[in-house]
């Protein structure tokens, strides 16, 4: 029987750490998991691998290291 296999995605400076079970996500669905707690934020950049990626389409898989910063603009 072939495992699990998840892809995981966190949120920081928040620290949380969501994950789906597939093989493969666009950076779009990855974004869906924190809509409740991205929609008042400022902005993100989100990192795949240590590198921005801009693209929503782009797939990455359990293997990727993705992490989606949050800002915050202070007043």
């Amino acid at each position: 029987m072939k495992g699990i296999t998840v892809v995981c995605v966190k949120l920081i400076p928040r620290g949380i750490t969501k994950c789906i079970e597939h093989n493969e996500a666009s950076i779009e669905e990855l974004l869906s998991l924190f809509q409740d707690y991205l929609e008042n934020s400022t902005g993100i950049i989100v990192v795949v691998n240590g590198k921005p990626v801009e693209n929503y389409n782009y797939r990455v898989s359990e293997k990727d290291e993705v992490v989606i910063v949050e800002e915050f603009m202070g007043g």
